[in-house]
């Protein structure tokens, strides 16, 4: 009797199909730690944004060649959008409002920079909810100021935790928070 060595054509795929499933197992979850990981530096990157301001205010450093003003410098979000403004509180109202570029005035706030969320993550909503939120750092003072701005009526947020959040589009289960209480000024991030 001749007795052949090795696997038969059933044995083989059998095998491949257990290797094939283990291989994308580890392919999605690693996928997903990656997006995971993205939202996290993007979380941070918001909040060391923020603390970036409110030292800039703090020490009444000049930004990129502009003199802080006397509000002080701040950082504007919009519900559900891409991008964050810093801003020069030149008039102390603790609001941005984007300068006519057609009919400057001498009080009119400066827009210092636009920085952009990484692609893949949802714009920012806040809580409370509000459709803009403009964090204001008074010059060589820890005082900060929250407004908070729905249909077009500021409302100053004085006790009260703001939190940011964010999400990852392919991590939907995780969520990047940052938080900042008025009072204190203290900046907090986590992922949930």
């Amino acid at each position: 009797m001749n007795k052949q060595r090795g696997f038969t054509l059933i044995e083989l795929v059998v095998a491949m199909g257990v290797f094939l499933s283990l291989f994308l197992i580890v392919i999605v979850n690693f996928r997903s730690g990656e997006s995971i990981n993205e939202l996290r530096l993007e979380t941070q990157k918001i909040a060391s944004d923020i603390r970036k301001i409110q030292t800039l205010s703090l020490t009444g450093s000049n930004y990129n060649g502009v003199s802080i003003g006397i509000g002080g410098y701040g950082i504007m979000f919009r519900r559900n959008t891409f991008d964050y403004i810093f801003f020069n509180d030149v008039n102390a109202d603790g609001i941005f409002v984007e300068p006519d570029p057609n009919n400057p005035q001498p009080n009119d706030d400066i827009k210092l920079e636009t920085r952009s969320l990484v692609p893949n993550i949802n714009g920012l909503t806040t809580d409370p909810a509000y459709d803009e939120l403009h964090i204001v750092f008074k010059p060589y003072s820890s005082n900060v100021s929250i407004y908070g701005i729905n249909d077009g009526s500021p409302a100053e947020l004085q006790s009260e935790m703001v939190s940011m959040y964010m999400t990852h589009s392919r991590a939907t289960n995780k969520e990047g928070i940052v938080s900042i209480t008025p009072v204190s000024g203290k900046i907090d991030f986590e992922l949930q």
